[in-house]
């Protein structure tokens, strides 16, 4: 039983090895799954005249109309909701994009995986990356909104922000290793994302912040999507960093990041032929 056990084990390092192999091969091709993340982008946006910065005047319009239909529902000041609802909906949307693109990725590329050698973390390199440059283009509005409405930003954001971003890369990259491969398997997931999805913003503080919530703060603390957007939003707001949701969301890169290893180690050969 020792001996299986130890082959058994010996088995499965070599897997995981191969696993971050792979990722680290897509890694190296860092310069094509840039170039071609920015191609796409560009193309998308072909025969106009500001190019991408359409995403910023989508992002303006909409800051705007529902900032003003809040402020009146709610009773408060534009100038108060304006900058909650901009800086939440702008990291809202980046992380729901990654998201939705780790569950379709691999059945939208299926025809450039099957005809490919290359690996299987390419494309979900070029995935992230290509949320992360419409994320980018959504938050250049950010930058004057800190100036022209009366906020007070902390200077830890200059630390909190990049990280903040940093740990949604990380957490859209992970997803994409575990629940794209799930995704082409089980079609019914992906199809499903979309009303978690709808759920999941009713949940979050994008439209309010967690200090209205009084006794339900649990809302917050077991919201993973809230985590990342108050350790986003909450300092360049003027708030307190809460340590104890950077501790979470930590443990939950690193939870996440094991699994899409694992994932993809056992199901990496199998791909192609369920897409």
């Amino acid at each position: 039983m020792n001996t299986r056990s130890q082959v058994r084990t010996n088995h499965e390092s070599r897997e995981s090895l191969l696993a971050l192999s792979d990722i680290r091969a897509g890694w190296a091709l860092r310069s094509s799954w840039w170039s071609l993340s920015r191609q796409t982008i560009k193309i998308s946006y072909r025969r106009t005249t500001l190019g991408p910065f359409w995403i910023c005047l989508q992002q303006i319009a909409f800051v705007v109309g529902i900032s003003l239909l809040y402020s009146q529902l709610f009773k408060v000041k534009s100038s108060d909701l304006v900058p909650l609802v901009a800086i939440g909906i702008t990291f809202w949307g980046f992380l729901t994009s990654c998201i939705t693109g780790a569950a379709n990725n691999f059945i939208g590329q299926s025809q450039s995986i099957k005809s490919s050698t290359l690996p299987i973390s390419f494309y979900v390199f070029s995935s992230v990356a290509q949320q992360f440059l419409i994320f980018m283009h959504s938050a250049i509005v950010l930058v004057p909104l800190v100036f022209v409405i009366d906020t007070t930003p902390r200077i830890i954001c200059l630390v909190t922000v990049p990280l903040a971003i940093l740990c949604a890369v990380l957490n859209g990259f992970s997803l994409g290793l575990w629940l794209g491969p799930l995704s082409a398997r089980y079609r019914d997931i992906s199809a499903s994302i979309p009303i978690i999805i709808q759920l999941a913003m009713f949940l979050s503080p994008i439209f309010w912040s967690p200090t209205l919530l009084g006794g339900r703060a649990w809302i917050v603390d077991y919201n993973p999507i809230a985590w990342m957007i108050e350790t986003f939003r909450s300092p360049i707001l003027g708030g307190e960093p809460r340590f104890d949701l950077w501790i979470r969301l930590i443990i939950l890169t690193g939870v996440n990041f094991s699994l899409g290893v694992v994932v993809i180690h056992r199901v990496r050969d199998k791909i192609t032929y369920w897409i």
